[in-house]
């Protein structure tokens, strides 16, 4: 029998939605009567020098040295903040070690974890390779593409089917267009999540006689009433507003307290959600989740009386859920991140753009309903396509 492989973000991710992502991708992909499994792929770390680069390139010089100095800026404060980091580093292992249990229980994957070096043994043990979703094609700070996400490492004579990956990029270099070109040239089908992505890749790809279309996140491959069912009960005993705040920013904190407040409602928040401590976390939130696992964040999505949010896939489960939610730009010195366009393209495809929050709120209906009926409509328009396309991804050559 057939069996097909997904290559994605997984060996180690601690991401709610990356994790989710991959789990909804393989049963879909299983429910269409070929079994499949996450390729448990590790790779190559970035060097150090990179690293480093991106993250100066990420948060600034001035903010990296300040960190640097509130570090080392007087004994007592070292003490101080060692202590908080020691228990927020405890509290973020617990909730690393319960997404380690929901990848090892909840999602078919290779026993053996691979490297770049021995990726291709994989080819003795499946003839259909899905990369996607996520945002595998990032070339981060560096501008290098990471070539095993594009499946370089299969040969032309096995089938490639690239579901929804996220580019991230609004523009390439010569040199990346050249090694786009190479590597889809061999693709059986491809899309991807966004329409920027789709933009490029056809300009990129103009002359090849490929056909490249637009899909939905993996997530939207299974519906509400069925991440429902998947979801944990209910984990708080009132009611609350759900933060889910990948950024740092304080002033969106302080919106979200004072909207809370008025509301009678607490604030729920998953604390230090980039695995670090994080000074805006320390006094924010009325309840504090730290080890939540999947099926819990889920719920406390489900069951929340409003989400605020600046993450992609908190976005894309709050319309699941038909939840009243509003959603944060993550911009960096007045300068919007690619996270931002990506948001924004989702939420202009269902027509809730109007849930895009600034810092300045004045005037705003915080409170104001979401007409989901038509949101509803566009979903299913979207799964529906989404899933027509990876239906005929999945068949053999020639049928």
């Amino acid at each position: 029998m057939k069996r097909a492989s997904v290559l994605t973000l997984y060996h180690g991710n601690n991401n709610y939605g990356g994790v989710l992502q991959a789990y909804a991708l393989s049963e879909t992909i299983t429910s269409k009567g070929t079994p499949c499994e996450v390729i448990d792929y590790r790779p190559t770390p970035m060097p150090l020098k990179i690293r480093i680069i991106h993250k100066i390139q990420e948060d600034g010089i001035t903010s990296m040295m300040a960190a640097v100095l509130r570090i080392s800026g007087g004994k007592v404060k070292d003490h101080l903040l060692h202590m908080a980091t020691y228990s927020v580093n405890q509290k973020i292992k617990r909730r690393e070690e319960r997404l380690e249990e929901f990848r090892k229980n909840e999602i078919s994957h290779s026993t053996r974890v691979y490297t770049r070096e021995n990726l291709a043994q994989t080819l003795e043990k499946y003839d259909l390779f899905v990369c996607g979703s996520d945002q595998i094609w990032n070339p981060g700070s560096s501008g290098q593409f990471n070539e095993d996400y594009w499946l370089e490492f299969v040969p032309s004579d096995i089938r490639k089917v690239a579901y929804a990956p996220s580019l991230t990029v609004s523009s390439l270099t010569i040199s990346q267009r050249e090694h786009i070109k190479y590597w889809l040239s061999s693709f059986d089908a491809v899309s991807v999540r966004e329409v920027t992505a789709f933009t490029l890749l056809k300009e990129v790809t103009k002359g090849m006689n490929m056909d490249i279309t637009c899909v939905l996140d993996p997530v939207f491959l299974i519906s509400g009433v069925q991440w429902k069912q998947f979801s944990a009960p209910r984990q708080i005993d009132r009611g609350y507003v759900f933060a889910y705040l990948l950024g740092d920013n304080k002033r969106q904190r302080a919106l979200i307290r004072k909207f809370a407040s008025e509301q009678n409602l607490k604030v729920v928040t998953i604390s230090y959600l980039l695995s670090r401590f994080r000074f805006c976390d320390l006094w924010f939130g009325d309840e504090k989740i730290y080890g939540a696992d999947p099926k819990e964040f889920l719920s406390l999505i489900q069951y929340a009386d409003y989400v605020f949010t600046d993450s992609f896939h908190g976005t894309v489960f709050s319309s699941l859920f038909h939840k009243k939610f509003w959603v944060f730009r993550r911009d960096t010195k007045g300068e919007r991140r690619p996270m931002d366009h990506r948001v924004e393209g989702l939420m202009g495809l269902f027509g809730t753009e109007d849930r895009l929050l600034d810092e300045d709120v004045e005037g705003r209906n915080l409170t104001e309903e979401i007409d989901y009926a038509e949101v509803d409509r566009r979903i299913e328009d979207g799964r529906k396509n989404s899933l027509r396309f990876l239906e005929h991804a999945l068949e053999e050559r020639g049928n």
